[in-house]
C-alpha cells in the first residue's frame, strides 16, 4: 500500500524529473531476476511544484511560488515574470524563447 501511495505522489506531482524518479523507485522496489542489477538506480525525493507561481528563464529552477524570487532587471521597471498554466511547465512546454 505504501508503494502505491508513493508512486501516486510522484505521478500527481508531474514533471519529467518526478516521472523519471517514479520509474526509478518502482525499478528499485520490484526489479528481480536478471533485472535486479538495475536496482542501483536510486530514486530521489519528489519535487513539489507550486500550484500557482511565476516563471522566468533566468530564475533558479525557472519557476517559483514566490514573486520575490524573480530576478531583478537591469532597467528601472523592476521585475518581470510570466504567468503560465502549471500543466505547460510540467510537460516541459516552456522552452526559452529568444527574439
Amino acid at each position: 500500500m505504501r508503494a502505491y501511495f508513493l508512486t501516486l505522489q510522484y505521478w500527481l506531482a508531474g514533471s519529467e524529473d518526478n516521472i523519471v524518479n517514479m520509474v526509478r523507485f518502482l525499478v528499485d522496489r520490484y526489479a528481480s531476476g536478471p533485472r535486479a542489477v538495475l536496482r542501483s538506480a536510486r530514486s530521489r525525493r519528489r519535487r513539489d511544484l507550486p500550484e500557482v507561481g511565476v516563471y522566468h528563464p533566468r530564475m533558479k529552477g525557472r519557476y517559483s511560488g514566490r514573486a520575490e524570487e524573480l530576478p531583478l532587471s537591469a532597467g528601472p521597471n523592476g521585475r518581470v515574470g510570466l504567468l503560465m498554466l502549471r500543466s505547460y511547465l510540467l510537460a516541459g512546454n516552456a522552452a526559452i524563447m529568444t527574439a
